[in-house]
């Protein structure tokens, strides 16, 4: 292959949500999904934990951490 046919390209993406339900976490994860057929990627992983925030040993707020994987390609693609 000739150098200039050469080209960098992303093949991953990580991105983070902070979300308020398993209700939204669940809603964003099933929109990327399917904004991937459109925008050339596909989601190859995500992960969500329910994160506590604590004071004096009381709950006083809840969030989850949603991560989702973006695959634009391989690397021979």
């Amino acid at each position: 292959m000739k150098e200039e046919n050469k080209k960098m390209m992303v093949l991953k993406e990580t991105v983070e949500f902070r979300c308020e339900s398993e209700e939204e976490t669940k809603s964003i994860i099933e929109k990327i999904k399917e904004e991937g057929s459109s925008k050339g990627y596909e989601i190859t992983a995500w992960d969500v934990k329910k994160r506590d925030k604590k004071a004096k040993g009381e709950v006083i707020d809840t969030a989850y951490l949603t991560k989702v994987v973006k695959t634009y390609g391989g690397l021979w693609d």
